[in-house]
């Protein structure tokens, strides 16, 4: 079984893996920046790099990280394939101003032509329900502290293409639960 949990940045995918890993034993991948070589001056590139070049580089890393775990038994995914395709989405339509539907296109494409697809079993989206972005940026920076203003747009987009996808996910959890709340859904969930 392959699990992915997705979600924006301080929605608490990494602290809901971490204990369900420890609790049943399950295995998750290094980070994806463990199987490409980012820049160095990782925020940098991330605003003035060749935008094309970073969404490439990022969806390859997954293509690797995901090309790591075939093959295992119980494997949960920080950031699940809709994640990874909503997330470059809002990078380049944070970038170049094009639409959604534009820039899913261009990255669905690219996903064809690098080989990335779909490989969890079972999905999992941390959500904010009844929030909107601007209750949702405060939790965030509550959570993880300030961010730049420029990381602030893209996770405001990336948070609207989500919210458009919920439909593709099995389950959604409240990212306001507590991790052990949200971590006893998901075990009573996946038996």
């Amino acid at each position: 079984m392959i699990i992915s949990i997705s979600g924006i940045d301080g929605s608490g995918k990494t602290t809901l893996i971490k204990k369900l890993a420890e609790s049943k034993n399950f295995f998750v991948p290094e980070h994806v920046s463990k199987f490409v070589d980012y820049s160095k001056n990782l925020t940098q590139w991330y605003q003035f790099g060749n935008i094309e070049e970073v969404i490439n580089l990022d969806l390859k890393g997954f293509k690797l990280r995901n090309g790591s775990v075939l093959g295992k038994n119980n494997v949960l995914l920080d950031r699940g394939h809709y994640n990874i395709i909503d997330s470059a989405c809002a990078r380049y339509q944070n970038r170049t101003g094009i639409s959604y539907k534009e820039a899913k296109s261009y990255v669905e494409n690219l996903c064809k032509n690098i080989g990335l697809n779909l490989i969890e079993n079972k999905l999992v989206l941390l959500d904010f329900p009844d929030k909107e972005w601007p209750e949702v940026k405060d939790i965030i920076n509550k959570r993880c502290g300030p961010h730049s203003e420029s990381y602030l747009q893209y996770l405001e987009v990336l948070f609207y293409n989500i919210r458009s996808n919920k439909n593709l996910y099995d389950l959604i959890l409240n990212s306001e639960s507590s991790s052990e709340e949200n971590l006893k859904k998901i075990i009573n969930w996946i038996k």
